[in-house]
Formats: structure tokens, C-alpha cells, sequence
């Protein structure tokens, strides 16, 4: 990946970094020489994907975020600046529904939960991002 471009000296926060396309998102930035801070819920993931970063050479980070909380992405920024001395990309990557059900059967508070993780938590997240963000920053969503 270093080969592709060069992110040395670049901090990146990036949200559902346990599994899947966020593993693999928060790999390419750290084998471009991004500091990585790994976010998600599932701890146990978070900590094994940061590990193996480091283990291979890179910086990282797990930190434990639920990202429907404003609150919690203000820290997740902050905890960012505070190890590795700023912020420079933001990937929102943390998403998803648990039920799959047709939409006449879709619980309402389900319908809300749903909300809140994909369209709520990038708005709160940006916001977040974007009082710590150094210039030339950039977020994916």
C-alpha cells in the first residue's frame, strides 16, 4: 500500500474498525503510514485489529465508542488528538440494521436505532471531527 500513496505523519480515526470493511480500511491507512485509532463497540475486536497494526509495525489504537452518542464521538476525537498529537482523516464507517424485515413489520423503535447509526451518528461524528480536524483534513462517509 505505501506504494499508493503516503499518509506518514497523518492521524485517522476510523469508526467499525473490528471486522469487515472498516478492518480493512483502518489496515490500508496504517500500511500508509497513517496512526490509526480503531473505533467500535465490540472492544475484543477493536483491541486485536490495533494490535495486529502495531505487531506488523504501525501506530494504533482501540477505543470503545458507540458512535450514536455525541458525546462519545467528542471523546473518540479528543482521545485522538491526546495520542497522536492531532487529526487528519475521519472514516464513518460504523453502520448497519440488525432486523431485516419488510418495512410493514419494521418495529418503530427499530426504525429509530436504525436512524440513529447510520444518518445521526456521521452528522454528530463530522461535527466532531471537524473541531478537531488540522487543515487539509478529510472525512469519508
Amino acid at each position: 500500500m505505501s506504494g499508493l500513496f503516503d499518509l506518514t505523519g497523518d492521524v485517522a480515526v476510523v469508526t467499525g474498525a473490528g471486522r469487515g470493511i472498516g478492518e480493512g480500511i483502518a489496515r490500508v491507512l496504517a500500511g500508509a503510514g497513517a496512526a490509526v485509532v480503531c473505533a467500535a463497540r465490540r472492544v475484543n475486536e477493536i483491541e486485536r485489529v490495533a494490535a495486529e497494526i502495531v505487531a506488523s509495525g504501525g501506530r494504533a489504537i482501540a477505543v470503545a465508542t458507540d458512535v450514536t452518542s455525541a458525546a462519545a464521538l467528542d471523546a473518540l476525537a479528543e482521545r485522538a488528538v491526546a495520542e497522536f498529537g492531532g487529526l487528519d482523516i475521519w472514516v464513518n464507517n460504523a453502520g448497519g440494521s440488525p432486523i431485516q424485515a419488510p418495512l410493514t413489520q419494521l418495529p418503530e423503535a427499530e426504525w429509530h436505532a436504525t436512524i440513529a447509526l447510520n444518518l445521526s451518528a456521521v452528522f454528530f461524528a463530522v461535527r466532531s471531527a471537524m473541531k478537531h480536524m488540522r487543515e487539509g483534513g478529510r472525512i469519508v462517509n
